[in-house]
């Protein structure tokens, strides 16, 4: 089984994480993201596809997104 994911500045919609971690379930394996805010190719990919925010590119800090993940076994690394 799958036991740790390393995404480095992944192009996925916050959501559709979400949505996935749900399904997978807190017993899931453990993720290391890599983030950087200041990404271009990530805020254009935000525009195009007109998301909340894409997961490379989300502020770690942010309340609201820390509250989502928690719970889940999730490292966020921020290389902004």
């Amino acid at each position: 089984s799958i036991r740790n994911v390393i995404l480095a500045a992944p192009d996925v919609d916050i959501d559709v994480f979400l949505t996935q971690l749900k399904e997978i379930g807190h017993a899931g394996p453990a993720y290391t993201v890599f983030v950087s805010r200041g990404d271009r190719a990530l805020a254009v990919s935000r525009r195009v596809w007109g998301s909340r925010a894409r997961l490379g590119a989300i502020d770690p800090n942010d309340p609201q997104i820390k509250e989502e993940l928690a719970g889940y076994n999730i490292t966020i690394v921020d290389i902004t």
